[in-house]
């Protein structure tokens, strides 16, 4: 009970810089879409704006890394 921040300030820390983490990377999808997405774009922007950071992480997993994947294959040939 002598602790200075307790479980629960742990807790509620932990809690804020997931929070932070989490919203920088829903920006960084949200700004790629903007920014770096050739096709589909106004349909990834309603995708990540609205269905936030699942839809931020649909869009990494499906859309960006196809298009890193695809921009890699081109670079080797």
């Amino acid at each position: 009970m002598n602790t200075l921040i307790g479980v629960g300030g742990v807790f509620m820390l932990f809690m804020v810089v997931m929070g932070v983490l989490l919203l920088s990377f829903w920006i960084w999808m949200f700004f790629d879409v903007i920014i770096k997405q050739p096709e589909d774009k106004f349909v990834w922007l309603l995708v990540v704006f609205f269905f936030s950071v699942p839809g931020a992480l649909v869009y990494y997993f499906v859309a960006r890394k196809k298009r890193n994947t695809a921009s890699s294959v081109a670079a080797v040939s």
